[in-house]
């Protein structure tokens, strides 16, 4: 863990264990995950945890997202609880678990690799200014982003990272916001095979997910050694709509957040009028589409580092560039 990331002060103990005792005291006799798809957001991999939770010798959390190896993580997780999800694990050759914040955090492989050890690591990469674009119309269809297009967004994105304020008040952890810096891939995809190896981080394309999904999923089951099975399909989750009223969700869910800390209860647990307001604004909303000329800009911008996932993952992707 780099030393200009302070970590919980549980983390701190455990980490001043040696690997070796810290795997044999706290994981020898509970089921941990042995694998982690950890992104990227928007890219796909919401379908395919859905598609590993129903494969026979696969065992993924329940939820989705436990975001432990976050740094001021939106659950903020305890050890004892993240250990739980993979309870009923247990016997399973493969138990794995889905965060998409884990690719874009710089501490996250490190923290990965002290707390279970050398595991599998998959990456889903979609074209960045595609994943920017759905990313955004996704926080402002959850009520989360309140600013009302993707260009003034992008505007403000540079700004957001360096206000202390945004970063103490926003909803979510503030990488969700940066819809164009996390679709900087090589840099992050270079941090996984520095700490794991090559040979444990398994790097896919949304665009292969899209054209041939069960040529997908046999490339994971093959990475994770396990026969493919080809009983169930690979379903698209998380479709996008853009609120009627931007302005209006994000209201919705401030009003929600606020009622959540009055009763000291779960987001889910949330119910009434905010919840019902907030589905018929959705109902309302449409798809958006990305004007060309954001499109032309962001693909410039993006160009280098598209060349340098290229070259590492060794894959044309020039499309992404069109």
């Amino acid at each position: 863990m780099g030393q200009s990331n302070p970590l919980s002060p549980e983390y701190v103990v455990m980490n001043s264990l040696p690997a070796n005792t810290l795997n044999e005291k706290l994981f020898k006799r509970r089921p941990a995950p042995n694998f982690l798809i950890v992104g990227a957001a928007r890219a796909g991999t919401t379908s395919l945890w859905h598609w590993l939770r129903q494969h026979p010798d696969v065992f993924m959390s329940r939820d989705k997202e436990p975001a432990y190896f976050v740094q001021n993580g939106f659950r903020a997780m305890t050890k004892d609880k993240y250990l739980s999800l993979f309870a009923a694990g247990q016997g399973k050759p493969c138990i794995g678990e889905a965060s998409t914040g884990y690719l874009p955090a710089a501490e996250s492989p490190p923290w990965i690799h002290e707390v279970l050890g050398p595991v599998k690591i998959i990456i889903v990469l979609r074209n960045p200014i595609e994943r920017a674009f759905s990313m955004y119309c996704f926080m402002t269809m959850m009520g989360l982003e309140p600013i009302e297009t993707f260009e003034e967004a992008l505007d403000q994105e540079s700004r957001r990272m360096a206000s202390l304020q945004f970063r103490q008040n926003c909803f979510m952890n503030t990488r969700d916001y940066q819809y164009f810096h996390v679709g900087l891939y090589a840099d992050q995809v270079i941090r996984y095979i520095n700490t794991f190896g090559a040979e444990r981080v398994k790097v896919l394309l949304f665009d292969d997910l899209k054209s041939d999904p069960s040529g997908f999923c046999a490339d994971v089951c093959q990475f994770l050694e396990i026969p493919y099975v080809n009983g169930h399909a690979l379903t698209r989750e998380n479709s996008v709509t853009v609120p009627r009223s931007i302005s209006l969700q994000y209201r919705l869910r401030a009003m929600r957040v606020q009622t959540r800390k009055r009763l000291g209860v779960s987001d889910r647990a949330v119910t009434g009028l905010p919840i019902m307001a907030m589905y018929v604004n959705r109902a309302r909303g449409t798809k958006k589409n990305l004007s060309s000329a954001v499109r032309a800009e962001l693909v410039e911008r993006y160009r280098p580092s598209v060349g340098q996932l290229a070259d590492l993952v060794h894959r044309d992707l020039s499309p992404w560039l069109k």
